[in-house]
């Protein structure tokens, strides 16, 4: 990613990149942990039927002939116990705390708003008593009291709520416009479930959804609950949600600085299709390519558009890959951006030619663009590839050379 020099970019930077990796790492934690859990449930579960199996025990009374068996019955079956609610309760603790780390993004979007554009303290309609007036006597310490009760005060009501006063924020421009919409709204309301109810399904539950137009299990007095599947999508839908609402929401503030902000969300589907999350890639992909979407220049737009494409054809859909890069007009573009279209579109012939034709000048198609860009990643496989690219630029292609060591922490 270019290096950013609006600051206020760089906070929206921040902002995001602290969300995405405080719910990416309780995503792994869940992948790493939702097997073991299962595993050890099922084994509790064994454990206990191989006992009473052995030793021919299916009664109470069978149990009561051999004192020495009821302690040992007593352990495996307090052990399947709890074997099973951790299966059943640690999933769910993930849930919600991926769900609570959306409402940090909130409390810092609104801090961001404030920060952007300080004319909203006057619009607010917040006030502040004579008494802490004269205590804080500081007009920077007022003004973040004043932004710490809007935040508690948004985030007491429910998500949807919150979007709305998002919303309100950046002069009513519309911010739950995501075909999601409806899992949203379900997995917000889920989790007051889970954090009030035990998950059980209750009346509130069910108004507060289909007041949205969610179809969702109606049935009241059944429990809930989070297996892999459903936690895979809350973790797609809160990833591209506070995405999107960031983005929304600096577009309006920062409309003198949209390269960079380009930038950042492009920065953000890279790393997305770098790390396979192809899903992500794509559904964030098609919001910035959106017409609603506005760009600064085509270099940044065909930049989202090759991305969208690639997020395509890793995730296994070619067709799609090749009806977008059919749909874009490539005409004006040098060979610096259509040998990464070619490469798409698996042309060795003409990926060999631009390349050529670039040789080793070009800002954008650099030597580390070839060895890096995930968009190359077939082509690098590819004989006539290394062989043109070790003539151009003097050197072997090594997939390990352009390490950013300036983004590694050794500690």
């Amino acid at each position: 990613m270019d290096a950013i020099t609006d600051t206020r970019v760089e906070q929206l930077f921040n902002i995001t990149e602290e969300y995405i990796n405080a719910i990416s790492s309780i995503n792994e934690a869940f992948n790493e942990n939702y097997g073991l859990l299962q595993k050890k449930a099922f084994q509790a579960t064994q454990e206990l039927a191989k006992f009473l199996k052995k030793n021919k025990l299916s009664t109470i009374e069978d149990l009561r002939k051999v004192p020495a068996n009821v302690k040992k019955w007593k352990g495996l079956k307090k052990a399947k116990e709890r074997a099973i609610m951790a299966f059943e309760l640690l999933p769910q603790s993930y849930f919600v705390s991926v769900i609570s780390q959306y409402d940090v993004l909130i409390g810092q979007l609104i801090k961001f708003i404030y920060s952007v554009n300080p004319d909203k303290f006057y619009e607010s309609g917040s006030s502040i008593s004579y008494h802490d007036l004269f205590k804080i006597n500081d007009i920077n310490k007022i003004k973040e009291q004043l932004v710490n009760s809007k935040i508690d005060s948004t985030l007491r009501k429910s998500h949807t709520e919150q979007i709305s006063d998002l919303s309100k924020l950046i002069d009513d421009t519309p911010l739950s416009k995501v075909k999601f919409w409806c899992d949203f709204v379900e997995m917000t309301q889920r989790r007051n479930l889970f954090v009030h109810n035990k998950g059980m399904i209750s009346s509130q539950y069910i108004s507060e959804c289909q007041k949205e137009n969610c179809i969702v299990n109606d049935n009241i007095g059944e429990y809930l609950s989070v297996d892999d599947k459903y936690f895979s999508n809350a973790y797609f839908v809160f990833f591209c949600i506070g995405i999107m609402l960031s983005q929304v929401i600096a577009r309006k503030l920062i409309n003198d600085s949209i390269n960079e902000i380009d930038s950042v969300l492009n920065n953000v589907i890279y790393e997305a299709i770098c790390e396979k999350k192809y899903n992500i890639a794509i559904e964030l992909s098609a919001f910035a390519v959106a017409k609603s979407t506005k760009h600064a220049n085509r270099l940044d737009e065909v930049y989202f558009v090759l991305n969208y494409a690639q997020a395509f054809k890793w995730n296994g859909n070619e067709e799609k890959c090749k009806e977008i890069l059919m749909g874009y007009d490539f005409s004006a573009m040098t060979n610096d951006i259509l040998v990464a279209k070619y490469a798409l579109e698996d042309d060795i012939e003409k990926v060999i030619s631009s390349m050529k034709s670039i040789g080793n000048t070009s800002r954008i198609m650099t030597e580390e663009a070839f060895v890096n860009w995930e968009i190359f990643r077939e082509m690098r496989k590819n004989k006539d590839y290394r062989k043109t690219f070790e003539e151009i630029f003097q050197k072997a292609l090594n997939d390990d050379s352009f390490i950013e060591y300036k983004d590694i922490s050794l500690e």
